[in-house]
């Protein structure tokens, strides 16, 4: 067989799978909160605002998230600075990524982890149609597949090191440097930056594990300091509302994700939390890895990003039969991880380890932060099964499903309207009603503040405790209060206010306050 038939065959399946992400792709940009934070970061970028959050009514605050994402999208906004013009441009930058992640662990895979071309092919294919990935790439402007692409490119940069001599300068110094943009993309990069170090530990190169060590920090280091000395006050928190005010650690320990403000979790709740969320991981977001379409019709295909089960934060995964098919594919990729003797101490087995303890605190969803790590997950369920005369067909049947339910999605969508971009568009009425109806300069508390912000170029701020911020907001001259929240409740009647806009199948509500 010709050397060059393997790389023309793969190229095929990338061209296969490149037809499902086209014809995915949508206009919708913002319905998750962060991705239009991202986005008004990215144009406070290319106007020379500076990095802060120019949406808000208060203070212009530095955010919690570091700016490696919302730079890569300034150019963009620049050359087109009107929203929603940039936003499929924008979706093809994360596209890219996922497919230049593809090619990269596919040369990985045959090229050090003893995996012959087509079982690559195979891991490969179902890595790139996982519905979740695929619906992070083209229904929204969020960060995970630009990770995922600097996090795959660190993980086989940091194991080149230990290919060449202990003297060797420039192979830790780019693996640093990868690693470094990973950790500036997001915060979830410092478990790259842990198994880095202890996989070249293990390997006994100390030197090169100083001199990665001291690149690592010379790349992130101005940036923690930069946070740290603008960092904004509690009471600039408070009024600006939101997670995205919140460094991280404070996300950790607060009581509820949705309100960080209140304090700090009690002990008692940090350990259950710690043991309800890997719990979660292994009986149900990994089996929404390989196997969503056990969770939902393909009409919700890759909304279990933000809806995998638990107490209040979603209805997918909670069928008795769907968690014990989760815990059975993630035991089989601990079997693949831990019984693998050259995946047991490599780096991906190490970053999965790395990544568990800053999965368990938080308060939030854990989904997203296996979907960066969805190639090595689906590597170790090959491994697991052990006889490529059962994984083959075990993965088929992976695609196969993956393929199924991307052929639903796209029916509906040339057929009819799929939720998500009916919701998009009930979104945009909701934003133009919001242009033409509230006076220039007037401000509004907002369930999703930066859509508003960059929809209606109307000032804003979040909701967090409606009922106890109220009279903070008309103290401060809101008057309009927003939700787009589907089917979200209407404010008290005791608080005072009047109904100005209510949409139709969503029920998206706009209120004025009134005396």
């Amino acid at each position: 067989m010709s050397p060059r038939r393997p790389a023309i065959a793969f190229a095929m399946v990338l061209t296969a799978i490149a037809v499902v992400y086209a014809v995915r792709l949508d206009d919708a940009a913002g319905l998750l909160v962060d991705d239009a934070w991202y986005i008004v970061l990215a144009t406070s970028l290319a106007r020379g605002d500076g990095y802060v959050l120019i949406s808000s009514s208060t203070t212009s605050i530095l955010p919690a998230v570091p700016p490696g994402f919302p730079i890569v999208l300034s150019p963009i906004v620049l050359a087109l600075p009107r929203f929603p013009d940039y936003v499929i441009w924008m979706k093809l930058v994360s596209v890219a990524a996922v497919f230049t992640a593809g090619v990269i662990c596919w040369r990985d895979f045959t090229r050090h982890r003893g995996l012959t071309p087509a079982h690559a092919t195979l891991i490969v294919a179902a890595t790139l149609l996982t519905p979740a990935l695929v619906f992070l790439a083209t229904s929204t402007v969020m960060a995970d597949c630009v990770f995922l692409l600097a996090q795959i490119a660190s993980v086989v940069a940091v194991e080149r090191i230990t290919r060449h001599g202990d003297d060797d300068v420039r192979a830790p110094l780019a693996a640093a440097t990868l690693t470094a943009a990973a950790v500036l993309i997001r915060s979830a990069g410092a478990a790259l930056v842990i198994a880095a170090i202890v996989f070249l530990l293990i390997a006994k190169r100390w030197r090169q594990a100083a001199i990665f060590v001291g690149a690592v920090a010379a790349g992130v280091l101005p940036w923690a300091m930069y946070a740290a000395t603008h960092a904004p006050t509690d009471e600039e928190r408070v009024a600006h509302g939101g997670t995205i005010a919140y460094s991280y650690s404070r996300l950790l320990t607060a009581p509820r994700f949705e309100d960080p403000s209140q304090g700090v979790a009690s002990k008692a709740a940090l350990v259950e939390r710690i043991i309800g969320n890997l719990s979660v991981v292994l009986m149900r977001d990994v089996g929404a890895v390989l196997v969503p379409s056990i969770y939902r019709g393909p009409d919700e295909s890759g909304r279990e990003v933000f809806s995998i089960g638990r107490p209040l934060m979603g209805h997918m995964g909670v069928a008795r039969g769907t968690m014990i098919v989760s815990t059975i594919v993630g035991v089989i990729m601990v079997i693949g991880w831990i019984g693998s003797a050259r995946e047991r101490l490599a780096l991906p087995g190490l970053l999965v380890a790395a990544t568990l303890p800053m999965i368990a605190p938080v308060s939030g969803q854990t989904f997203r932060y296996l979907i960066p790590l969805a190639p090595y997950l689906v590597l170790f369920f090959w491994r697991g099964v052990g006889w490529p005369a059962v994984a083959r067909p075990a993965l088929l049947i992976v695609i196969g499903l993956h393929g199924l339910e991307h052929a639903g999605y796209i029916h509906q969508k040339l057929t009819a309207t799929p939720q998500w971009i009916a919701d998009w568009r009930e979104n945009v009425e909701g934003l133009g009603w919001i242009a033409q109806n509230v006076p220039a300069g007037e401000t509004l508390a907002a369930t999703n503040p930066g859509l508003i912000y960059l929809g209606s170029n109307r000032h804003t701020r979040a909701i967090d405790g409606m009922q106890r911020n109220w009279a903070r907001w008309k103290a401060d001259g809101v008057r309009y209060v927003v939700s787009t929240v589907p089917r979200s409740d209407l404010p008290p009647t005791s608080l005072g206010w009047r109904l100005r806009f209510r949409s139709g199948r969503r029920a998206l509500w706009v209120v004025e306050i009134t005396d």
